[in-house]
């Protein structure tokens, strides 16, 4: 104990305010290099959750497009309208090509995924 009070009343006054200061200032940049990773953490966490919310707009889309289709392959069925028809393949296109929206934004998410995740290279998806 007599020596922690030795210690701290040794130095003269200029030399504990300057070794507080910089004990305060390496506090200070330890404190904000964590709130920097915890927020690029977050960004990283959002972007993916935009992606997914995209993804999942998508899937809604094609559902909602594959009702109508369906009605209006019957209504082709049974009336043989050329209007119903053109609807018919317009929905079609509209399907593939949302569905090849999703699967692109999946396979980028999911490369992007692989890429930070530490992945040793005998277990590497190939």
């Amino acid at each position: 104990m007599n020596l922690l009070s030795r210690l701290g009343s040794n130095p003269k006054i200029g030399t504990r305010l300057s070794f507080g200061f910089a004990l305060v200032l390496a506090l200070l940049l330890a404190v904000g290099g964590l709130g920097y990773w915890a927020l690029s953490k977050a960004e990283l966490g959002t972007t993916r959750l935009g992606s997914m919310a995209q993804n999942v707009a998508r899937v809604g889309v094609i559902d909602t497009s594959f009702a109508q289709l369906r009605r209006n392959v019957l209504i082709v069925g049974n009336t043989g309208s050329e209007e119903a028809e053109k609807q018919a393949r317009n929905l079609f296109l509209t399907i593939n090509e949302t569905g090849a929206q999703a699967k692109n934004a999946f396979d980028e998410a999911e490369s992007d995924f692989l890429s930070v995740l530490p992945i040793p290279s005998r277990l590497a998806v190939q």
